[in-house]
């Protein structure tokens, strides 16, 4: 079982994150339609982004041995910031008009930089892009530390980050974050580890059994404090639940078209969600569902269009 689950990791990433980018435009049809009791299916569909983190952790493993450290940072800086500041200003634009308010210096600063996540200007910066953008920046320590520490420095990581959000009051878009250190890191591990021999591994199962227990555990402690750090330690169950998925699943193209523009459709729902809180009250749950999708899909259409000039751009650059 070990041999199919790491050959579907390796092999089958597109899948993975076309998953994962589903389960969040499906978690977000729920919150914006949830007077439709059947979409509580999808109420824990944020575990999206936990697979999003994994992977992203392990798939920057191979970028940062294979290039030098500035190559790096400018290839995740290419990859995530084009999009993001194209976010920031429809973001900022549709932010005044609905207030009827000018953006500040500090504003447009603040959430250019994504620095408005952590309190600079009073618009804040979508918390995904800037969490993403501050591990890309933390990567080599985070690399390090797992490297030597292993599953020790998962375990703290884990057990720490509980302990924070137990005895803190976060705001949700913090907690979002905090909450989802662990997976991040084990993506990192299982990178480093990936050709160990499966005899040698049996701390590492044990470690995620135990950690899985606990997420469990906490969602019932309490189903909103404990909401994101519990299914990231979940995760790592539903994607080996993923890797036992037929070969027809896990090779869909459909699915691995998502998977490639998981970012456009990310950023396309963000805007989505935005234009769904213009939607009145009053609207069905037809009117609203066929304004999610639509909207969802010449967004993300667009800007699909708009990143592959992006990226012939830098190519031509870089010739």
């Amino acid at each position: 079982m070990y041999d199919t689950i790491k050959g579907k990791i390796l092999n089958n990433r597109l899948f993975f994150m076309g998953v994962a980018i589903i389960f969040v435009v499906l978690y977000h049809y729920y919150c914006a339609v949830s007077n439709v009791h059947l979409l509580s299916i999808f109420k824990r569909g944020y575990i999206g982004v936990d697979i999003f983190l994994f992977f992203s952790g392990l798939g920057l493993g191979y970028s940062y041995s294979r290039n030098t450290l500035k190559q790096f940072y400018k290839n995740r800086l290419w990859r995530i910031m084009p999009l993001y500041w194209i976010w920031a200003i429809v973001h900022l634009v549709v932010i005044g008009i609905q207030n009827n308010v000018f953006p500040s210096f500090l504003d447009i600063f603040g959430i250019f930089t994504t620095l408005s996540y952590y309190g600079i200007g009073s618009i804040r910066s979508n918390w995904y892009l800037s969490a993403i953008l501050l591990l890309y920046a933390a990567y080599p320590i985070l690399y390090t530390l797992t490297k030597k520490f292993k599953w020790i420095f998962l375990l703290l990581t884990a057990g720490i980050t509980f302990v924070i959000i137990y005895k803190t009051q976060l705001n949700w878009y913090h907690n979002v974050f905090v909450g989802r250190l662990y997976i991040f890191l084990l993506g990192i591990y299982i990178y480093q580890t990936i050709n160990d021999d499966d005899r040698h591994r049996i701390f590492d199962y044990i470690a995620i059994a135990l950690i899985s227990i606990a997420g469990l555990v906490s969602l019932f402690v309490n189903t909103h404090q404990f909401d994101y750090w519990g299914t990231n330690c979940l995760c790592p169950i539903l994607i080996a639940l993923l890797c036992l998925f037929p070969d027809k699943i896990t090779n869909s193209k459909i699915l691995a078209f998502c998977g490639k523009h998981s970012l456009e459709i990310f950023i396309a729902n963000c805007w989505t969600m935005l234009l769904m809180s213009t939607i009145d009250n009053c609207a069905g749950s037809i009117v609203k569902s066929i304004a999610y999708f639509i909207s969802n899909a010449l967004f993300a259409l667009a800007l699909i269009y708009i990143n592959k000039l992006i990226t012939q751009q830098h190519t031509k650059k870089t010739a």
